[in-house]
């Protein structure tokens, strides 16, 4: 059965004669099976197969949330462009859904990451991405400055180069315990964040993830990061970072910081 139907059942003269997905039939009966659209998909146009499900165009004008299903593989470029009045949209992965469009707004028309900020609607201020995806990848919300809110899914291992470059609307983000790298620039100017947390399953944390988190007073660094590379954390004016670790490590860049900020060594969650 194409993704986005429904099985109602195996009809005969308008009448619905069974509902189970298999029976057995004579070869010159008029039973037929009779599908529809799910009703999660009704005010999408689409097209699917079993296996592959592309979003062509959404009809959620006056609607102020948007919620694609986790099943849905595609999402054609522009095909949100008249959800202008949407506050909040749950999908399953960011851009088109394959590697060659991964910036946020392509559902919105947006050729590039550049011209998020242009095409994205000012009225859309949270973002839930489904269980399931694996990566935030290269300036997937760049210039998404509107955005207040952002839920990653603890599928994500990833989060890469400015994935979140200029979002300055944002107050706070967790970033799941499935992630394992921080990309360059992932985090730059987000001035609005007062809040993150680094888990302990991270390893690494690019140049400048940090840079220009202005709002940013204390963060923590676990003891499995292993690599923190050139002025990760700068600009940050009264940023106090406390580290697991008892002093730096030799794979930490030697200017991991600015050099203004505070530093706590050994430090530990019951102190």
């Amino acid at each position: 059965m194409n993704l986005g139907y429904k099985f109602n059942g195996w009809v005969s003269d308008n009448n619905v004669i069974s509902t189970d997905n298999e029976i057995e039939l004579v070869i010159s009966s008029d039973i037929e099976a009779n599908f529809e659209v799910r009703d999660e998909m009704k005010k999408y146009e689409f097209i699917s197969t079993p296996t592959s499900c592309l979003i062509r165009k959404a009809h959620l004008e006056d609607e102020t949330e948007a919620i694609i299903p986790s099943y849905v593989t595609g999402i054609k470029m522009g095909a949100f462009k008249d959800c202008i009045k949407l506050e909040k949209i749950t999908l399953p992965f960011i851009g088109s859904g394959d590697s060659s469009n991964t910036h946020f707004g392509y559902i919105f028309d947006a050729e590039s990451s550049f011209e998020n900020s242009e095409y994205v609607p000012s009225s859309l201020k949270e973002v839930i991405i489904s269980n399931g995806c694996t990566s935030i990848d290269s300036c997937a919300f760049q210039d998404c400055s509107g955005l207040t809110s952002i839920i990653i899914p603890n599928s994500v291992t990833s989060i890469g180069k400015r994935a979140f470059w200029f979002c300055s609307g944002l107050t706070s983000i967790t970033i799941p315990n499935s992630v394992t790298s921080i990309g360059e620039l992932a985090f730059s100017w987000c001035s609005g964040l007062t809040s993150i947390t680094i888990p302990n399953s991270v390893t690494s944390i690019g140049d400048y993830a940090f840079e220009a988190c202005s709002g940013l007073t204390s963060i923590i660094i676990p003891n499995s990061v292993t690599s923190i590379e050139k002025l990760a954390f700068s600009f940050c004016s009264g940023l106090s970072i406390y580290c697991e670790v008892d002093s730096k490590p030799s794979t930490w860049d030697s200017n991991w910081k600015s050099d203004n900020l505070l530093v706590v060594w050994g430090y530990s969650i019951e102190d």
